[in-house]
């Protein structure tokens, strides 16, 4: 399934750290559809002028229900992809890696 949604957001001034939440739970529990992201997001403030955004980490949750699950954390450092779960921590790929 896929689902295309866009939202827009007027700031008078925008912040300098910026967090996103993609809720995916529904009146029937969690949507099961994958998220597609960009790696930069420009924002235009209340002047038109364009502030980049680099994304730097996501949290994602894994499980069948908004009841149960896990999370785990991706951080982009040092040019590289980290995976943070729990105690492990792993390399997962360089940044130019996932570009492609």
């Amino acid at each position: 399934m896929q689902l295309e949604i866009s939202v827009r957001r007027m700031f008078v001034e925008v912040p300098q750290v910026l967090v996103l939440c993609l809720s995916r739970a529904g009146p029937k529990g969690k949507i099961d559809v994958s998220v597609n992201t960009v790696e930069k997001l420009v924002l235009v403030d209340g002047n038109n002028i364009n502030n980049e955004h680099v994304i730097k980490s996501v949290v994602v949750h894994v499980g069948s229900s908004t009841d149960s699950g896990h999370y785990a954390a991706y951080v982009v450092e040092d040019n590289a992809v980290v995976e943070h779960n729990d105690e492990c921590v792993s390399l997962i790929s360089t940044a130019e890696g996932i570009k492609k």
